[in-house]
């Protein structure tokens, strides 16, 4: 009868008494350990470069976010109180804010504040911010701006966001803001008056990661099967 006929394999385990013999057993374990190593080291891989790319585009994502959030209160700004290195407080059309990095988070607070843990948290898992004020004179050479000149001069910011990576050197995300209601080259004059603006905080934090084991059992499973399976098939060879 065939082995896998319709009640082939079921008759033929039943109707055979004969116990496993020490060779069939050792070459079993061999067969069954070479296929997990191989199973486990592929789907190991594969998940760690799944798990690679899906945190660098989370990271690549929150800080585009960040970046354009930044971007567009900055943009309006028409008076700077503070210029740091990481924290500037500024005003726009909307009200006084304070940008900076404070404990591994981008905040941005209504005000001028000193930033702490209770200050909105812009985006987390940040490794630091840089801000860069600059000015352009007539003949287009390009220098540092300070908190003593003129608001007119403040030509550009440029802003520097490093994203934590897990096990790797941060990544860096630049960017450059032009002002434009500083009354500077090609800009127009602020509005008189402040408009009625409801303020809508969003902030970007980090997301749950998938696990590995959940690819890696399925597979583990898969290849102890498969060695069963080789198993019988030894068996039946030896017993003709």
């Amino acid at each position: 009868m065939p082995f896998f006929s319709r009640k082939g394999l079921w008759q033929y385990m039943g109707r055979s008494r004969q116990g496993f013999t020490l060779i069939e057993v050792v070459v079993s374990l061999v067969l069954l350990g070479i296929l997990t190593a191989v199973a486990g080291m592929g789907i190991v891989s594969g998940v760690r470069a799944y798990l690679s790319v899906e945190e660098n585009t989370e990271i690549a994502q929150k800080a585009q976010f960040a970046l354009i959030r930044m971007s567009r209160e900055l943009m309006e700004l028409t008076a700077v109180s503070a210029a740091e290195a990481s924290r500037v407080v500024f005003t726009n059309p909307s009200g006084t804010f304070t940008l900076g990095f404070h404990d591994g988070a981008v905040r941005l607070a209504q005000g001028s504040v000193t930033l702490d843990t209770a200050s909105p948290v812009l985006t987390d898992g940040v490794a630091g911010l840089v801000l860069t004020y600059g000015t352009v004179d007539g003949d287009g050479n390009q220098g540092a701006w300070t908190q003593g000149n003129s608001i007119e001069d403040l030509i550009y910011m440029d802003l520097r966001l490093d994203m934590a990576r897990s096990g790797s050197a941060a990544i860096r995300f630049p960017t450059r803001v032009h002002m434009r209601n500083t009354r500077n080259y090609g800009g127009a004059p602020p509005p008189t008056s402040t408009p009625t603006v409801s303020y809508c905080f969003i902030t970007s934090l980090g997301q749950q990661k998938m696990d590995g084991w959940a690819l890696f059992i399925p597979a583990a499973v898969g290849a102890s099967v498969w060695g069963w399976l080789g198993l019988l098939l030894i068996r039946r060879s030896r017993n003709g």
